[in-house]
């Protein structure tokens, strides 16, 4: 079912907050193409995706059809974990970070959130009181590769 005017905006969002979203939820759209936000209501939740994301539905009354942008929601502060950026390591699509505790320095998977300046928030994988090594966090994780590799004749 369509509103009788306007056109519908598809957004897919995800984490546990999306799962939260209520019918009647207002939220702003605002057009790439530089035209004024627009209010927009959620009307509800269309499916979700193999990777988790809810793709849920607005409507508006000025949208306009193809029309792409930015879908901007006022949700609750929520409490994050924020490590220094460059505590972070990509190794093979991954992101990990080394923690340091009573057994030594060992790489933890960590699924990272947009980075905040020198900081980044950490949306899974470290707990509050785990300690993460920023400095040369790259080269311990790295430690030990070159013995893998065989120089060439």
């Amino acid at each position: 079912m369509q509103p009788d005017s306007g056109a519908w905006v598809r957004a897919v969002l995800y984490g546990a907050q999306a799962t939260t979203l209520v019918p009647g939820t207002a939220a702003r759209f605002i057009p790439a193409d530089g035209q004024p936000p627009e209010s927009v209501t959620l009307r509800g939740v269309l499916n979700k995706q193999a990777d988790g994301g809810l793709v849920l539905a607005f409507s508006g009354l000025a949208l306009q059809q193809n029309e792409a942008g930015t879908l901007s929601l006022a949700l609750p502060p929520r409490q994050v974990l924020l490590v220094p950026s460059e505590a972070l390591v990509l190794d093979d699509g991954r992101w990990w970070v080394m923690q340091h505790d009573s057994k030594g320095d060992r790489a933890v998977q960590v699924v990272p959130g947009e980075v905040q300046g020198a900081h980044t928030p950490i949306l899974s994988g470290l707990a509050a009181g785990d300690q993460v090594i920023v400095q040369d966090a790259a080269l311990l994780y790295h430690r030990g590769i070159a013995a893998l590799y065989q120089p060439p004749n």
